[in-house]
């Protein structure tokens, strides 16, 4: 499992440094009745054409849910996955000024 958590870190290292660089345009917490977080934000792909990119944070591992050239499909992408969550009995609230950093170093435990 380390090794696999340390091949992905590897592989993606590159994008989620460039994910970091970016400031969210929309960054949602969600929390279960057991404290679980989870997050779902849109960060701009590429400011030059407006694309933008909806992540899905789950288990401490990013996935990258949607993107699109519309600003408004990446909002209803996360709010579609927003309302799933909360039919499942999560409480979601929008973050302001949202900051996000990622380690580039995986620990050897």
């Amino acid at each position: 499992m380390k090794l696999a958590l340390a091949a992905f870190a590897l592989v993606c290292g590159t994008s989620m440094v460039h994910a970091a660089d970016q400031k969210p345009l929309k960054y949602v917490l969600c929390k279960n009745n057991q404290k679980v977080v989870r997050t779902i934000r849109i960060t701009p792909e590429n400011t030059a054409t407006a694309n933008c990119r909806v992540t899905y944070s789950k288990t401490g591992l990013d996935e990258v849910v949607g993107q699109s050239r519309s600003m408004n499909d990446c909002k209803t992408i996360l709010q579609n996955i927003q309302d799933n969550l909360a039919s499942s009995e999560w409480n979601c609230k929008s973050v302001g000024n949202a900051s996000i950093s990622y380690s580039n170093a995986v620990s050897a435990q």
